[in-house]
Formats: C-alpha cells, structure tokens, sequence
C-alpha cells in the first residue's frame, strides 16, 4: 500500500537559519518524480522548528539527504543533544568527520564527503503534496497528508556506491535508533534518580513506544519520579515501566512477571492525559495523547515484600551437563 518509491534511510541535514546549527534526522522521503521529493516531518521534530524559522523568513528550505555511511555516522547523527550534529558525528566514528561544499550552495551549506550517495534539495515553504500512505515502525500505514515538496538540485556518490534502505517496521528500523534514545533517556533519568542502572526501548514497544528503566531504590518515590521524567524527555515516549536491580529489562517475561507480581494499579499506575507525542501512534489524537506508567518495584521495606525464589548456588555448581547430555549434543549448547 506504499504511495510508491520512497528513501527509507537518508540522514536529512537541515541548518538553523538563525544560529547556523545543523540538526539530522532520518526521514522518509517520497520520491514523487525524478527530481521531485516530499519530506515527511511531524510537529515534535526539530527539523519542523528549523522549517518554521524558513518559512517566516519566506525562504525555501536547503536540504542533504545523505544515503550510506559509516554505521557510527547513523549513530552520532541521531543523538539527543541539542548541539550541532556534524560535529559530534566524529566522536562515534573516532576520527573527525570529513565534510566538503556542497555542490549547490558551495561553502554555505557543507555535506558529508564520505556518504555513499548526496542528494541536494530545496525544499518549498508554501507547496504541499499528498504523501503515504506508508508503512511505518508501529507496524501499521502511516495516513496521508499534505507535506512539503522539495526540488533536487544535485546528486553526488562514489563510484561504486552501496544504496542504504530499512525495512520499515523491522527490527533494523526501529532499532536504528532505540540506542541514542536509550542514552538520552538514561542521563535525564540519572540527573534525577542517580539510583538509575539501566534503560531499554524494547522492540517489542516499537523501541520508541516503551521504556523498560532498572533502578536500585533508595525511596519508594523515585519510580514515580523516573516515570515522570522519561515521560517528558522524548515525545515518542507513551509508557514507562520501573522494575528493581534483580530484573533484567532486555527480557519482556521478566519486565511482564514483575507487572504482574509487584504492581498494584491503584496506588502503582501513573497516567498523565494530554501529553505530546507522535501522530504515527493509530491510537493518538494526531499528536496528542495519554502516557503513563506502572511502579512495577518493590518496597524497600524488606518486611512488607516475599523473598524471590532461586536455586541454591551450592546445588547450581555441582550440576555438571556432561554428567546428562551427549558430547555432540553438548557442543550445541
């Protein structure tokens, strides 16, 4: 049901008009003609802030979409700093990032020289067109709306370029960039919650939708407080659950088994309506939506909670599996 031929993958570089910083985002472009793009962008992206100041300045907009590069290049690219992301690209490659003119706008507006493939585009401020549906990391068409055109003004590549895609709503998309969300999530949490050990956007939320966040608690309000916190720091965020240091967050049965055995929904269930987040989630109204969260730790009172059950040490060390299985079958193990 895809519109028809989009790039899945391109890092769109777009440059603050007024403080010269560039923001990169990976963006689905919809290839309308051969030298005519639609850029899908919603309102809680930095790229529409940096679209707006064009647009009030009734300019068009100068657009790269770099396609292929070094995998650290995707990761620097979709950090969650507020800086400007060409130069904290090279900390994840280990080495400076290597830039050139563009072919465009010369020195004005720089592209990265080692992409495999460069396009160069000006976006309109003022001509929409229709673009989706298209399948996207929910796992569901994204609607059809109105999204601005752009015009390619040039393409570069190396000689023997590799074409980057995704397979939207795969694990390779969603994954692409569930790591930066992590880190970024993990250092606002921290700066609140100390406690905080551990943060993961599992797949099985989309890696955008849910928040999996291990915590060693040092009070019984620091949950509450890191639902709160995650909630608000980015918008793709819809539900958060807080479990203790004895329950690993990188296993869905074990986030699950601790929802079920350490969370009453009375007094452990946070709901926030109203909040902002992505108009891809069907179940929003556009951008706006409910988020919440579920206190899914236990109290630190010792007293007031069972002991978990495990296996002696002493009985797990003198179970040898050579003694029950095979050779050749042990060599799978």
């Amino acid at each position: 049901m895809d519109l028809g031929p989009y790039l899945t993958s391109p890092s769109v570089w777009i440059k603050d008009p007024e403080t010269g910083m560039t923001n990169c985002a990976i963006l689905r472009v919809y290839v309308a003609s051969p030298t005519r793009l639609v850029v899908s962008f919603v309102p809680t992206r930095h790229t529409h802030h940096y679209f707006q100041k064009y647009k009030a300045q009734q300019r068009n907009v100068p657009i790269i979409l770099a396609i292929g590069h070094h995998p650290a290049f995707y990761i620097g690219a979709q950090t969650k700093l507020l800086v400007d992301e060409p130069a904290i690209i090279g900390g994840f490659i280990g080495e400076p990032l290597e830039v050139t003119p563009s072919e465009t706008w010369g020195k004005e507006i720089m592209v990265p020289a080692q992409a495999e493939i460069v396009v160069e585009a000006e976006m309109s401020t003022s001509e929409l067109e229709i673009e989706a549906p298209f399948g996207e990391y929910t796992r569901y068409y994204g609607r059809q709306a109105r999204k601005p055109a752009a015009e390619v003004k040039a393409i570069t590549r190396r000689r023997d370029a590799f074409y980057l895609d995704v397979m939207p709503g795969h694990a390779d998309h969603v994954l692409l960039d569930a790591p930066m969300v992590e880190a970024h999530l993990f250092n606002r949490i921290k700066s609140v919650v100390p406690g905080v050990l551990g943060v993961h956007m599992p797949v099985s939320g989309t890696a955008r939708l849910h928040a999996y966040v291990q915590i060693r608690k040092s009070n019984d309000g620091e949950a509450k407080t890191v639902i709160a916190t995650a909630l608000c720091s980015d918008y793709h965020v819809k539900h958060v659950i807080v479990v203790d240091e004895d329950v690993d967050i990188f296993d869905d049965e074990q986030v699950l088994w601790a929802v079920a055995t350490r969370s009453q929904w009375d007094k452990d269930l946070v709901v926030i309506p109203g909040m902002m987040g992505t108009s891809l989630d069907p179940s929003a109204n556009g951008v706006v939506t409910a988020k919440g969260g579920i206190d899914a730790t236990k109290p630190l009172d010792p007293g007031r909670f069972p002991q978990r059950i495990r296996i002696p040490e002493a009985v797990m060390s003198r179970v040898k599996l050579e003694d029950y299985l095979p050779s050749d079958m042990l060599r799978q193990v």
